[in-house]
Parts: structure tokens; sequence; C-alpha cells
């Protein structure tokens, strides 16, 4: 399964902001299915991808996502952190 909990509380959220505009709820159907489009064509060329690309390329990749990842959860943690701070600031409390 692509598409965790995550997504699809945005797609819910997002065709829920759309109201009855065609155009933002056609915008927002593109950008919910373009993506299996992507991995579909990545995993159905998945062989191909690792044969030009060889052994090490994979593993520059895995790292580089895996850098991707990491930094995606500094983000997240920080601006949550963030958000609290900044509640309990308004909130009198420190």
């Amino acid at each position: 399964m692509l598409s965790g909990t995550a997504s699809i509380t945005t797609a819910i959220l997002v065709m829920g902001d759309a109201g009855n505009s065609m155009t933002f709820r056609g915008l927002a159907i593109i950008a919910i299915i373009l993506p299996f489009i992507i991995c579909l064509i990545l995993f159905s060329s998945s062989e191909e991808i690792h044969r030009v690309i060889g052994v090490t390329g994979s593993m520059v990749v895995t790292r580089m996502m895996g850098l991707i990842l990491g930094a995606l959860s500094v983000q997240f943690i920080t601006t949550g952190l963030w958000h609290i701070y900044l509640g309990l600031q308004h909130s009198g409390v420190g």
C-alpha cells in the first residue's frame, strides 16, 4: 500500500476544502493519482533502473533517501516543539 493514514487524511481534508469547485476537486484528484502513476512507472522499470545505475548507484540513492527522511523527521519534530513552546507561552506557562 503506497498511501498511509496521513495521505488519506490529507486527501479527505483537501476534498472537503474543495467545496463545490470542480477545478479544485480536479486538481486534488490529479494530485492523488499522479504519485500512483509515477510509482507504477518506477516499479515497472525498476530492473532496468537497477541495471543502469548498478549496485553502487543503488546504494547512493538509498543513502540519499535516508538523509532526506532524516531531515524531514528533524523538521517535523522541531516544528512540533516550536508550536508546543508557542502554545505554552501564550497560555502563560513559562
